[in-house]
């Protein structure tokens, strides 16, 4: 009798640990910085989509202005209520991306634009963080970041390992990544709420002014932008007169010291290798973000956030056009423009060169010519 109430209340407990677990699955993450939770909370609000969507890393974060994208495209003759949420975390995070993109259609269904920067991690990056971070295993590293983001599903679910400079796209690689992600989701559940159980969770606390730029040691230079421009003027008004402070009194302006004379400056083929063999992992889940959003009737814009200096090549050019991507390489024109304004080779300056990108963006949608809210 004994031991069946000892087997009944570890069976209760059993239970009310899994249950538990699932609460914080759906409900919570791990240790992750204000800005993070805040990307995550924006993709599981109860909330309808918003019309245009933007994910990608820190470039993205540094370039794009939702606030003033909405305020341009709605000055058009076009539109007058048109809706943009950004959703940029930092660090190579496409896992991260994909994740919170389906996410986001489960819970808030598709945007009708999503543009969606194909975050792939670069030499730079994986250098740079066996640098800055002492990190031996810079891979393992964001491994276990983009953990906190993902729920036992998409753990289950991972459609490579994207793991480009170490590890291969085996199958026993990828088993190996699920099992070592249920057990790493759920202890940094558990280290999250046991540490900090009474943390808020609701998008309502975060200021939806601010909580973009904090998350990082960046300088006051170098932060996210959200509702640092407000235009009175319309979009192609605005345009014209970026370009021409660009063209005109930004022309002379001396570059860094890490950047090319201007003499030499000249735009790079970069090409991002989607058909290489390392990066078959990373582009399983370009695939999947594409066809989230094409699943759902949406639109979407691929937007390679190139380096500083280079362009796409011809060839992933190609490759991203016959995924009917619509790939729009934002720099490609105005790199040379925009040259003074680096703040280093991965991410302009907020002031004026990513107010110019905002801009770029906003009119190649709304030439594009697919949003529905039509006057």
């Amino acid at each position: 009798m004994i031991a069946m109430f000892f087997r009944f209340i570890l069976v209760l407990v059993m239970i009310s640990a899994v249950a538990f677990t699932a609460y914080l699955d759906r409900n919570r993450a791990g240790p992750i910085s204000e800005l993070e939770k805040c990307s995550l909370l924006l993709s599981r609000v109860d909330q309808p989509p918003a019309d245009i969507l933007i994910l990608g890393s820190s470039r993205v974060g540094v370039a794009i202005d939702p606030v003033a994208m909405a305020e341009l495209i709605n000055s058009t003759a076009q539109y007058d209520d048109i809706r943009v949420e950004c959703i940029a975390v930092p660090i190579a995070p496409l896992r991260t991306n994909v994740s919170l993109l389906e996410q986001y259609i489960n819970v808030r269904g598709a945007a009708q634009i999503v543009v969606f920067e194909p975050s792939f991690l670069s030499k730079r990056s994986f250098d740079n963080l066996k640098y800055n971070l002492g990190e031996s295993d810079p891979e393992q590293y964001i491994f276990t970041r983009d953990i906190n983001f993902m729920t036992y599903s998409q753990i289950w679910n991972m459609p490579g390992v994207a793991m480009p400079f170490s590890r291969g796209e085996d199958l026993i690689m990828r088993l190996h990544l699920k099992l070592r992600g249920f057990v790493l989701r759920t202890g940094l559940l558990i280290y999250e709420f046991l540490h900090d159980p009474f943390r808020e969770w609701s998008l309502e606390s975060c200021n939806t002014q601010s909580w973009r730029v904090g998350g990082m040691d960046w300088s006051s230079d170098f932060t996210f932008i959200y509702a640092h421009s407000r235009h009175t003027r319309n979009l192609e008004e605005t345009h014209y007169q970026y370009k021409a402070r660009f063209e005109t009194v930004f022309k002379d302006m001396p570059l860094a010291d890490w950047q090319n004379t201007p003499s030499e400056i000249a735009m790079k083929p970069s090409d991002l290798e989607f058909e290489a063999d390392y990066r078959l992992g990373e582009v399983k889940y370009l695939h999947k973000a594409i066809s989230l959003v094409q699943d759902e009737n949406s639109h979407v814009i691929v937007l390679p956030m190139m380096l500083y200096n280079q362009t796409l090549s011809d060839k992933d050019r190609l490759y991203l056009e016959i995924l009917q991507s619509n790939p729009y390489d934002i720099f490609a024109e105005t790199d040379s423009l925009l040259a003074p304004f680096w703040y280093n080779e991965a991410h302009v300056k907020p002031r004026p060169a990513g107010e110019y990108a905002t801009i770029l963006l906003s009119r190649h949608i709304v030439n594009a010519d697919v949003l529905s809210d039509a006057r």
